[in-house]
């Protein structure tokens, strides 16, 4: 409920849109839009698919758990390499493999 939630309302707040004009697309009212973007509802199914194809989003964008598009790599995270007795030393951002 909570992840729909807030998946709703990032969609909603992305595509800059008003809850009436969420509404008017997905054929569910103003009020139910709110109440589910608050938690306070836990829609159906058939809502749902409605607010999915009324938006224009896949079901699955709405129900699942967001994935990050990116990953935060911290330096001190990072096995630093270095050569020339340490006089170069890199810090990759992608795993090291010897073989490639």
């Amino acid at each position: 409920q909570l992840i729909l939630a807030k998946n709703l309302k990032t969609i909603r707040e992305k595509e800059k849109m008003s809850l009436e004009k969420v509404s008017q697309l997905t054929g569910v009212s103003k009020t139910m839009i709110g109440q589910i973007e608050r938690g306070e509802s836990s829609p159906t199914l058939t809502t749902i698919w409605k607010i999915a194809n009324g938006l224009k989003v896949s079901f699955t964008s709405l129900i699942n758990n967001p994935q990050p598009d990116t990953k935060v790599v911290l330096r001190n995270d990072v096995q630093v390499l270095s050569e020339d007795n340490g006089r170069y030393k890199v810090y990759p951002s992608f795993p090291f493999q010897d073989d490639r």
